[in-house]
C-alpha cells in the first residue's frame, strides 16, 4: 500500500524533478520552493486525514481497515518529506538523499529482525516502527532543507501557478511510474484475490528478492539523471553515452544471472518452507535484467530528453498486455 501511496502527489514532485533536475541547490529560488513545500504539505495532510476517515468508515475487516488508516497516517510524514527529498535529488545532493533513505530503512530493519523472534502474529508494531523511521527521516530532511522551509513563501498566486506548472509536467511521469509498478503489482493483486495467503507469501518472497536487486539499479539511475541534465540534452552526445552505458550494463547484468544458483541455495537452506516459491526465481531473474535496463537506461534517458509522454505510453501498453 505504501508503494502506491507515492502516486498521491499527482505529479507535483515529479514535475519539480523534471523542471529543475541538474540545477544547483544554492541557485534555487528559495521563496518559490518554500511556497511549494507548504502548499504541498497542506494538500497531503488533508489527503491523509481523508484516507484515515475513509478507512474507518468502510465496512472492511478490522486488519484491512487498520492498514488503510495507517497508510493515511504514513502519508502525513512521507509526502512532506518527499518534496524536499526530490529537491535534493534534482540538485544532485545525493549524499543527503542516501542518509535519509538509510535512516528510514534501518529503523524498519530493526523491527524486521526483532519482531519475528517474539513469534507474534501482530503486524501493527512493525508498521509502527516503519512510521517511526519515516518520522525521523522527515526531521532529518527538514534539517538539511531548513533554508527552504523557514523562507517566507512566494505570494499565493505565484505558488499556485508554480504548482500548476509542476503538476502539468510531472503527471505523465507519475502515471508512467504507476504503470511500471502495476506490471508486477497486478500479479500480487491477482494472487491475493484468487489464492490463499501461503501462495501469496511464496511469490511475494521471490518478488522481494528480485526487488532487492533492483534497488541498486534504481540508485544508479538516481545519480545518473541530474548528471545527464547538467551535460545538456544534445542528441549526439546522449546517443554516444547511451551506447557506451548499454554495452557495459548488459555485460554486468548477464553476468549477474549466475548469482541465481548460490542465492537460491542460501535461501532454501535458510527458509526451507519457501522452497517451492523459490522456483519462480528462475523466471524473475531474467525479468530483472530487462527491468534494470528499462530503469537505469531507457527511463533515465527519456526523462533527460523530456519524453515522459512516450514513457507513459510504453508502460501503460505493458500493463495492458
Amino acid at each position: 500500500t505504501y508503494a502506491y501511496a507515492g502516486v498521491l502527489h499527482f505529479g507535483w514532485v515529479d514535475g519539480i524533478l523534471l523542471r529543475y533536475g541538474g540545477d544547483y541547490y544554492e541557485n534555487l529560488n528559495k521563496r518559490r520552493f518554500s511556497g511549494q513545500f507548504w502548499l504541498y504539505t497542506a494538500v497531503e495532510i488533508a489527503l491523509g486525514c481523508l484516507i484515515c476517515a475513509g478507512g474507518l468508515a468502510m465496512p472492511f475487516e478490522p486488519k484491512r481497515k487498520m492498514t488503510i488508516v495507517l497508510t493515511g497516517i504514513c502519508i502525513l510524514f512521507l509526502m512532506p518529506r518527499e518534496i524536499l527529498q526530490f529537491t535534493l535529488q534534482s540538485t544532485n545532493r545525493l549524499k543527503e538523499c542516501a542518509v535519509i533513505t538509510t535512516i528510514e530503512k534501518i529503523t524498519y530493519l530493526i523491527a524486521l529482525v526483532y519482531f519475528p523472534l517474539t513469534h507474534s502474529d501482530n503486524f501493527i508494531p512493525m508498521i509502527g516502527m516503519d512510521l517511526l523511521g519515516k518520522i525521523i527521516a522527515l526531521v532529518y530532511t527538514v534539517y538539511h532543507c531548513w533554508d527552504v522551509v523557514k523562507e517566507k513563501p512566494s505570494k499565493l498566486y505565484i505558488t499556485l501557478r508554480e504548482a500548476r506548472a509542476n503538476i502539468y509536467v510531472g503527471i505523465k511521469l507519475t502515471f508512467a511510474s504507476l504503470a511500471s509498478l502495476l506490471i508486477i503489482g497486478t500479479v500480487r493483486l491477482a494472487i491475493e484475490n484468487n489464492w490463499n495467503i501461503e501462495t501469496f507469501s511464496q511469490v511475494s518472497l521471490t518478488l522481494s528478492v528480485s526487488n532487492l536487486l533492483m534497488v541498486f539499479i534504481r540508485a544508479i539511475a538516481t545519480v545518473l539523471f541530474p548528471v545527464l541534465r547538467r551535460q545538456g540534452t544534445e542528441k549526439r552526445k546522449l546517443q554516444e553515452l547511451y551506447t557506451t552505458m548499454r554495452g557495459g550494463l548488459m555485460c554486468v547484468l548477464l553476468g549477474a544471472l549466475v548469482l541465481y544458483y548460490p542465492m537460491r541455495e542460501v535461501l532454501v537452506s535458510w527458509l526451507p518452507e519457501y522452497e517451492v516459491g523459490l522456483h519462480y526465481m528462475a523466471l524473475l531473474f531474467p525479468l530483472c535484467l530487462f527491468e534494470s535496463k528499462m530503469n537505469m537506461l531507457i527511463e533515465t534517458f527519456m526523462k533527460t530528453m523530456r519524453q515522459e509522454k512516450k514513457l507513459l505510453l510504453v508502460n501503460v501498453s505493458a500493463v495492458l498486455l
